[in-house]
């Protein structure tokens, strides 16, 4: 029903009066140190020019925050509509935006979208927000341009009680929320993002590269079958959705016949290989198609792996994959939902390293049970995998997630300023055997123990003279040396 649903509205000719402008922010007043495009309002945007609306777009993830700017573009372009998109990092600087544009006109139409103001929308509301977009968005978003077309905030509350997936405020200013609205089954009926509304490819790239030449990510799922207590599933829920392998290579196939400089691209799912039936198919059509770009698997589970897929896919480009590994004993993974063990990890990255392929793993400190024994227990396992990079964050409490519920029924969150919900900032709460200082020092030491560990560098060496990849390890260098300066910054 869902996808017939959006595959009609896509299509269909009606003409609207709009003018949207697609605002981002994924940092607070920072910008990304590894700047990824916003794919959510980049489809938004597509969507917008398929049906013939203009659409401009900003990401200030990339592009300084300009209140003047800002009012000019406003001005300039004629803008009715504005949506903004920000993480929950960035959210305080995302309401500056609203006010900024309300100051312009009030009659502009601010609508907000994205996990953060998914579970949140109160606060989104009394933050000047006229309409929140919840969980998916490009339905709903679809079902909304006759409500908004002709129209202004104060004639809204009227027209909006049928639109499913959304909240907003009703003519006496209570809070109303309709029901959520169905998920798109078929991702592949879903237009590719435009790329073309934003300084791309040149503000964007991703962080370790295994050659020279502009890169770009792209997204093949969507959801997660798994129930991380410290993860956010406030978007796209546990059920995860697909875009067919010859959807996805068609999109990759695009980019690069449309940026000649395109050396590479990455994934940005959070299960990439939850069918490797599917990836062994996008593997055989990228060498089909003879693609010829280097590839990053991005994220996946360590409890799916097989050895023949990996080997397939380094043939057909790829160069690294990352498991979020997250902690460094069994009791704790059990704690935390991770549904994996430590003999799982360790599994997984040893069939990695033999396929040839280089291996990022992830760990978070700071998890509820955790013990200052189980972290020091977290940094010696990091310490004897043989990954070529290790990425620790302090766990943060996402608002909605499992983690977040339990720290604040306990009274243990100690903030609710977004902008101090920062993976390398100090902690945000406490827990049973956790201060925020010693965590935030068992934190600076995982850093220290494994970055000044040499066999790290011997092994990066010895790996660098076998495969004389010396950009692929550049860029891995810069990495860790951004990482250390950037906890160097935070312990100030």
């Amino acid at each position: 029903m869902s996808d017939e649903r959006f595959k009609e509205l896509l299509h269909e000719g009606r003409r609207y009066d709009l003018r949207f402008l697609l605002l981002h922010k994924a940092e607070s007043t920072e910008l990304s140190h590894e700047p990824v495009l916003p794919t959510g309002i980049a489809i938004l945007a597509a969507i917008c020019k398929k049906k013939g609306i203009f659409v401009r777009c900003v990401d200030y993830s990339v592009t300084r925050f300009d209140p003047g700017r800002l009012k000019e573009i406003i001005r300039n372009d004629r803008i009715n509509v504005v949506g903004i998109s920000a993480t929950t990092q960035a959210i305080k600087q995302a309401y500056a935006m609203v006010k900024v544009v309300k100051k312009v006109d009030d009659r502009i139409i601010v609508q907000m979208g994205g996990p953060h103001v998914t579970v949140l929308y109160e606060e989104a509301l009394r933050n000047g927000a006229d309409i929140i977009v919840r969980n998916e968005g490009e339905l709903t978003f679809l079902e909304l341009l006759p409500f908004l077309n002709g129209t202004t905030p104060d004639e809204l509350p009227g027209r909006l009680e049928s639109v499913k997936g959304i909240a907003y405020r009703s003519r006496t200013g209570a809070v109303k929320v309709n029901r959520p609205n169905e998920r798109i089954c078929d991702l592949d009926l879903i237009p590719f993002p435009d790329r073309d509304s934003f300084e791309f490819p040149e503000k964007y790239h991703m962080a370790i590269r295994i050659t020279r030449g502009n890169s770009f990510s792209i997204l093949g799922t969507r959801g997660c079958p798994g129930h991380c207590f410290f993860c956010s599933r406030a978007v796209f829920g546990n059920a995860v959705t697909a875009r067919s392998a010859e959807n996805m290579v068609e999109e990759i196939c695009q980019v690069k016949e449309r940026y000649p400089d395109i050396t590479q691209f990455e994934f940005l799912d959070d299960y990439l290989l939850f069918d490797l039936e599917r990836m062994n198919h996008f593997c055989d059509l990228m060498m089909e198609r003879k693609v010829n770009l280097y590839w990053s698997a991005g994220n996946t589970r360590a409890d799916n792996i097989d050895l023949d897929t990996l080997k397939k896919m380094k043939a057909s480009g790829c160069f690294k994959i990352n498991y979020g590994i997250e902690a460094g004993t069994d009791e704790i993974l059990k704690s935390i939902n991770k549904e994996i063990t430590v003999e799982d990890a360790r599994r997984a990255i040893e069939v990695t390293r033999s396929a040839g392929l280089y291996v990022g793993v992830y760990f978070i400190l700071g998890h509820h049970k955790e013990t200052v024994e189980d972290i020091e227990e977290t940094i010696r396992l990091a310490r004897s995998l043989p990954a070529d990079a290790v990425q620790f964050t302090i766990n943060t409490p996402w608002p909605g997630t499992a983690m977040y519920q339990y720290l604040e029924k306990k009274n243990y969150l100690l903030s609710k300023n977004w902008d101090e919900y920062q993976y390398f900032k100090k902690p945000v709460f406490r827990t049973d055997n956790l201060t925020p200082e010693l965590l935030g020092k068992l934190f600076h030491r995982a850093y220290l123990s494994y970055y000044f560990d040499p066999r790290l560098y011997f092994r990066h060496v010895k790996n660098l003279l076998s495969t004389r990849r010396f950009y692929l390890y550049f860029t891995t260098l810069s990495l860790i040396l951004s990482n250390l300066l950037k906890r160097g910054e935070k312990q100030k």
